[in-house]
């Protein structure tokens, strides 16, 4: 899978906004990505990690050692949340600095 990354996206309106514009212009900045682990946010977390994606969070943290580059091929977590699914990269930071919107269909 293929998908567009962008940096230090503020929330998940930002992020699609991006996403969207990249597939408008067929832009090339595309990254391999393997989902090395899925979380599913439901009850009290959910809602809040979608709406503050530069704040500091525990899944994040839980996970930091999971998300890496390795051999050009960008291992993220995947956040779903209700019919929201969005992949993240953390770089070693304790919040999603690289994230990627990614289709449920």
């Amino acid at each position: 899978m293929e998908l567009y990354f962008f940096r230090n996206i503020s929330n998940y309106n930002e992020l699609k906004a991006k996403t969207d514009h990249a597939y408008k212009i067929r832009s090339v900045n595309k990254r391999k990505v393997m989902i090395v682990k899925t979380i599913e946010l439901v009850g009290e977390k959910e809602g809040e990690f979608f709406w503050k994606l530069q704040s500091d969070n525990q899944f994040v943290i839980e996970n930091l050692e999971l998300m890496k580059i390795k051999d050009g091929v960008w291992h993220c977590i995947e956040m779903v949340e209700n019919d929201k699914s969005l992949l993240v990269m953390s770089d070693g930071y304790p919040y999603a600095k690289f994230v990627a919107l990614k289709s449920l269909n």
